[in-house]
């Protein structure tokens, strides 16, 4: 297989020098008629190494697979590719290469670890938490294999295995402040709501740690701050924010006028629970480089994130000053239109998100949400929302409007109780949430079924008062007494859409929204 040929016009002078040097050698090695076949597969295979080292990862793959081919009893060129394709995201392929790894070298323990760890992300519950177990057994594995454990008794409703095996975690290793949130909610799954609430407040972001030799062999591969820059996007890629966080500063240090570095930073510095770090950060590359697109829309990200919503839609029309179809600024300057009612700008903005990028499920919703703000009647708003559960799929958001807009629409006309109650029972069935039970309630109401109505309203009320949201009780008990007194229209449809508002995850803005240039 040929190995493709990486463009090194962004790479620093003295790394390119190395990749260059290292390229050549494989050549030469191809090139000779004496090279034997284990030879050959360790030149592809170091070769592959240093391209893997500096997120090469397409010429690195091709000379894994060749290394393989020339060496099928090695374990190191699967393991390598295999982590390699958990970088890129393909956890299929990823999942293939761990297990042809452990066919190779069945007492691996660290690629029993990042298989079972797949494989529970791929909801194969029961293959993971055998190897998951299975790698537990080494003592220097234990910790991470346990964290995994914990995770998925806690999605088994197994809260007293959870909290036992996420309290081992944290002996082990106290920095791993993660593993605060998972061991919370498995703790108020127990009923031990103000040990819950401690935990809560300990939570972070740093996972368990565990040495793998072939894997932190690749960190010493690269060179200067590209090293300290790849060595960080690695952490990030692996959810290890401080450790990215720590690196891009001292490269930084070493490269102070690389503004995508600074942006980096001040990425992974929110990330780490700085938004003041994050937020300087940001300034100082917009005073270097005002027209900074991505600078400028993670500043007003914060902005919007702080509730200057004035601010924040300032920022967000600076972006799109800079780059016209930027679908995430207008996205979130549609969210903050929103929020400061101006509906019918809103649906624009929407509108141009969707443009861009027309399987946005979300902004397909809130421009109708905003169309039915803006005054936009019932009858014409309902088959945009059947076009768009028919399009996208039954997604949750889409369909409880649905149901909610069958069931308590002004117009009569358009309402449909059984057909409203259906698509309730769907979204019950597929997440029994406290809203779905309650739109099961209004759904059965419309209907006649007020007995029904007041059952679903009390599993709601019980829910709620699990999850300690008190502020919700007295409402929705005062809907519960007008289904006693056989009351259909317990909540109109304008109260409905009046409490609905995008919401906004910084933290998944910040997490996944992908730079240009990340150095």
């Amino acid at each position: 297989m040929p190995v493709r040929v990486p463009a090194l016009a962004g790479v620093d002078q003295d790394v390119a020098e190395v990749l260059n040097a290292a390229r050549s050698n494989l050549d030469r090695a191809v090139a000779r008629a004496d090279s034997t076949p284990a030879a050959l597969a360790e030149v592809y295979g170091q070769t592959g190494l240093l391209y893997h080292a500096h997120l090469l990862l397409a010429p690195a793959a091709d000379c894994y697979a060749n290394a393989e081919r020339l060496q099928p009893d090695d374990h190191r060129w699967p393991y390598y590719r295999a982590y390699l394709e958990q970088q890129a995201g393909r956890s299929s392929a990823a999942a293939q290469g761990y297990r042809r790894v452990l066919q190779l070298e069945p007492e691996l323990a660290t690629a029993r670890l990042r298989l079972g760890r797949l494989l529970a992300e791929q909801d194969d519950v029961e293959a993971a938490t055998e190897l998951l177990r299975q790698a537990a057994r080494r003592t220097e594995l234990r910790t991470a294999a346990e964290f995994e454990l914990g995770k998925l008794a806690l999605s088994r409703r197994d809260y007293a295995r959870a909290a036992d095996l996420f309290i081992s975690v944290l002996q082990a290793q106290p920095q791993a402040t993660q593993v605060h949130y998972s061991l919370a909610l498995a703790l108020r799954g127990r009923g031990d709501v103000d040990a819950a609430r401690r935990h809560l407040d300990l939570r972070g972001e740093r996972l368990p740690e565990f040495p793998d030799a072939l894997i932190d062999a690749l960190t010493v591969l690269s060179t200067g701050q590209r090293m300290l820059f790849h060595a960080g996007m690695d952490a990030a890629h692996r959810d290890d924010f401080e450790r990215a966080a720590r690196l891009f500063a001292k490269g930084v240090a070493l490269q102070p006028d690389n503004l995508d570095a600074r942006v980096s930073l001040a990425r992974f510095r929110f990330l780490t629970g700085d938004a003041t770090e994050a937020r300087r950060q940001l300034e100082d590359v917009l005073q270097r480089a005002p027209g900074q697109a991505l600078a400028r829309f993670f500043l007003a990200l914060l902005d919007h994130g702080a509730g200057d919503l004035a601010a924040a839609i300032s920022g967000y029309r600076q972006v799109l000053e800079t780059d016209a179809g930027h679908a995430g600024a207008h996205y979130l300057l549609a969210g903050a239109l929103f929020r400061k009612g101006a509906f019918n700008a809103a649906v624009e903005h929407y509108g141009r998100a969707l443009q861009r990028e027309p399987d946005n499920v979300s902004a397909a919703y809130w421009r109708i949400v905003a169309l039915l703000r803006a005054g936009r009647a019932e009858a014409d708003v309902l088959p945009m929302l059947e076009t768009v559960q028919r399009e996208h799929g039954p997604d949750p958001s889409v369909s409880y409007l649905l149901s909610a807009l069958l069931a308590s629409a002004d117009d009569r006309r358009i309402r449909d109780g059984p057909r409203a109650s259906a698509l309730a029972a769907a979204l019950h069935d597929q997440r029994p949430t406290p809203e779905h039970a309650e739109l099961m309630a209004l759904t059965l109401a419309q209907t006649g079924d007020f007995a029904g109505a007041v059952e679903w309203q009390t599993r709601a009320v019980d829910q709620v008062l699990s999850l300690f949201r008190f502020d919700l009780v007295a409402d929705m008990r005062e809907r519960s007494r007008r289904y006693r007194a056989r009351e259909p229209a317990a909540i109109s449809w304008p109260d409905w859409i009046g409490h609905l508002q995008p919401g906004l995850n910084l933290r998944k803005v910040f997490r996944a929204y992908p730079p240009a240039q990340a150095y």
